[in-house]
């Protein structure tokens, strides 16, 4: 059985009573973000849910969306602003992050 697993990109690592084994997860559809490198990526453990924000894409340079990936759909989801006066971070290869509680809506 699975003791714990963590989120990396499309891959989980998992550890049961045979040792760390890693694991493809396949998205379940088309939709998803650029390939990208460089990026600043997050776990939500609340949500389930992977944080991918900005990186390098071939043929664009620097990013600023923001995609997250729920690990028990397998679908990924491009982040919103929450409304027209939220700004939005400047396109970046790398960043810090902080996570604060917010109650769901």
């Amino acid at each position: 059985s699975m003791l714990w697993r963590v989120a990396f990109g499309c891959f989980v690592i998992g550890c049961n009573a045979a040792g760390f084994q890693w694991q493809l997860v396949k998205p379940a559809t088309p939709t998803q973000p650029a390939p990208r490198a460089m990026a600043a990526c997050a776990w939500d453990a609340a949500r389930n849910t992977f944080i991918v924000f900005g990186g390098t894409t071939a043929g664009n340079g620097s990013t600023s969306d923001v995609w997250l990936f729920d690990l028990m759909t397998r679908t990924w989801e491009e982040a919103a602003p929450l409304d027209a006066n939220t700004p939005v971070p400047a396109a970046r290869a790398d960043t810090a992050y902080g996570l604060y509680s917010v109650p769901d809506q």
